[in-house]
């Protein structure tokens, strides 16, 4: 169970994000609802995987991240393998040359890599812990693409992305502190 004043900090990370996508000119129901369902499937893959490394075997031994990873990832498979050869089938390789294959295969394989080490983190911090770290990873993704891709931020978006910063901020501080 959290202390009370680390649950309040993460109100104003959630206060940011809402002031940030409010006025967001490309803001879709769709999107929005698809946004919530990812986080709550990330947020509840990270109390499974939590749960799951926190039991114990008879002998002692308790699962690695690692193993956490790899029960996720064929968990994963079985969920969107099916729906991908139904939707796709195959078809979704035709007319794709091999470089841009090659690309795709990279793309997956660091991807991978990224998810094996977000486990080893995630094995060394609490489920709030991690979730702040994820928005931080999320924050430098979104800023980069918007230096990267030019895109203009009204003054709403960049009141709410500093709002949610700083709350990610003060949660940090309150959970060093206490």
């Amino acid at each position: 169970r959290l202390p009370r004043a680390q649950l309040l900090a993460v109100l104003p990370i959630v206060f940011g994000v809402a002031l940030a996508s409010a006025g967001e000119i490309s803001f879709t129901w769709l999107g929005f609802l698809a946004a919530i369902g990812s986080t709550i499937a990330f947020a509840a893959r990270g109390i499974f995987t939590k749960g799951l490394m926190s039991i114990s075997a008879p002998d002692g031994r308790k699962v690695s991240p690692l193993n956490a990873f790899a029960l996720d990832s064929l968990l994963a498979l079985a969920f969107t393998l099916p729906i991908a050869v139904l939707h796709d089938g195959p078809l979704a390789m035709q007319g794709i040359e091999p470089g841009t294959a090659g690309l795709i295969g990279l793309a997956g394989l660091a991807y991978y890599v990224y998810n094996a080490f977000a486990f080893q983190l995630l094995g060394m911090l609490d489920v709030v812990s991690w979730a702040v770290v994820n928005l931080g990873k999320r924050v430098v993704v979104i800023g980069w693409s918007v230096i990267a891709l030019n895109t203009p931020l009204t003054m709403r978006a960049i009141l709410g992305s500093v709002t949610a910063i700083a709350g990610s901020g003060l949660y940090s501080y309150i959970k060093a502190k206490g």
